[in-house]
């Protein structure tokens, strides 16, 4: 007896995955920026989520987003997966409160780059340094991300993650911030294994 479609979409929606590019709704296998749709309402709210430990090495953290299929948002839940080629970043999806301009989150290929200057007022800590570190210790495994509320329009999620101190491994809870003037998308931070030693890579604003 073939499985109902509707049980495979709920499966996929609401359990942790560790999958391809190529079979998890909602994630594209295309690279670089889609283009964009108009939609009125913003996406809701996103609910808390709890960030498991990756499958294995090379597996990117792609968090749980909402997507815009047959005209309403549909909730795609975290799942750890295997980027479609070497260097590809996951880009969250985006939606513009002026132009009610919405582009799906998307894979980009680019060349790291060190993160600008933080704006006035802003301390960074754990975050400051050069774009790559190499670190003998792998991380340890994701902290649980509870995800509130955005305090106003155009603020972008930051979710938590594992940084490097210099020392030892330091955990970068989540939260939001507003990108600085020029910038619009943040690129994770992220842990890649490369030639037999873990390698830190930086967020940055682009």
């Amino acid at each position: 007896m073939k499985p109902k479609p509707l049980l495979l979409l709920s499966a996929l929606i609401s359990a942790p995955l560790a999958v391809s590019a190529a079979s998890y709704f909602g994630v594209g296998i295309n690279i670089g920026v889609p283009a964009p749709v108009v939609v009125q309402a913003a996406p809701p709210p996103p609910p808390s989520e709890v960030v498991y430990a990756a499958p294995g090495p090379g597996y990117v953290w792609v968090g749980g987003h909402y997507t815009w299929r047959h005209h309403h948002w549909v909730w795609i839940r975290g799942a750890w997966m295997y980027p479609p080629q070497g260097g590809a970043v996951w880009v969250a999806g985006r939606w513009d409160p002026y132009s009610h301009q919405w582009i799906e989150g998307h894979w980009e290929v680019g060349a790291v780059v060190a993160p600008p200057a933080p704006p006035p007022g802003v301390a960074v800590v754990a975050d400051s340094g050069p774009a790559e570190v190499v670190v003998d210790a792998p991380p340890p495994p994701p902290q649980a991300d509870v995800v509130v509320a955005a305090p106003g329009p155009g603020y972008v999620w930051i979710s938590g993650y594992w940084g490097w101190n210099g020392h030892r491994h330091v955990w970068i809870g989540g939260h939001w911030e507003y990108p600085p003037a020029g910038h619009h998308t943040w690129i994770a931070a992220r842990w890649v294994y490369r030639n037999g030693h873990n390698v830190f890579v930086r967020g940055y604003w682009r």
